[in-house]
């Protein structure tokens, strides 16, 4: 499974993520981040994740253009200790092929529905 490209100075988490009818969710798996000084943004279009690594003192970062269109409002974040969970509250119940919107990258990430 293809990702997005990660930035660069950047350490690597493994990722994932799938959809419902209804919503997307994705996964970054964390060991030991600060979530005090990590941060997720989302707006309808596109989701930033900056999570601090403790250990490493690097940040594992994140930009994707998302495929659809979301409802930031109706959209969570949850926060675990070794996790950070992403529910993207889809504006349209379409399903997608990529998290990733591929008309802005070459790197789609594929889906799973």
């Amino acid at each position: 499974m293809d990702f997005p490209q990660i930035l660069p100075e950047n350490i690597e988490c493994r990722m994932d993520w799938h959809q419902t009818e209804d919503s997307v969710f994705v996964t970054i798996y964390a060991k030991q981040y600060d979530p005090q000084r990590s941060q997720i943004k989302l707006n309808p279009v596109r989701l930033t994740i900056n999570l601090f690594l403790r250990v490493e003192a690097l940040p594992f970062k994140l930009d994707v253009e998302l495929n659809q269109i979301v409802d930031e409002r109706h959209s969570t974040v949850d926060m675990f200790l070794t996790k950070v969970e992403i529910k993207l509250k889809k504006k349209e119940p379409v399903l997608w092929h990529n998290l990733e919107n591929c008309k802005t990258s070459n790197d789609g990430v594929q889906g799973r529905s």
